[in-house]
């Protein structure tokens, strides 16, 4: 058997649009302003938590993993 394996996320698909609503939809229900799309995609590559880690602001760095388990309920 061989197996394929595709990154969806800018390689095949542009889905910086999707993943951007739901960061920010994310931040804001947690009270933390939204990032505009440009910004996101620049956190955007190495993992979802790394995502989530660097959308956080100064002061609330630890808060990352409640905004995490928001962005994959929305993202779903």
């Amino acid at each position: 058997m061989q197996l394929i394996a595709f990154d969806l996320d800018g390689t095949l698909c542009d889905t910086i649009e999707d993943i951007a609503g739901s960061l920010n939809r994310a931040l804001e229900a947690h009270d933390i302003a939204p990032y505009s799309r440009q910004a996101i995609q620049g956190m955007v590559g190495r993992s979802v938590a790394f995502m989530c880690q660097r959308a956080m602001p100064h002061g609330r760095e630890n808060d990352w993993k409640p905004v995490m388990d928001s962005f994959f309920e929305d993202y779903a």
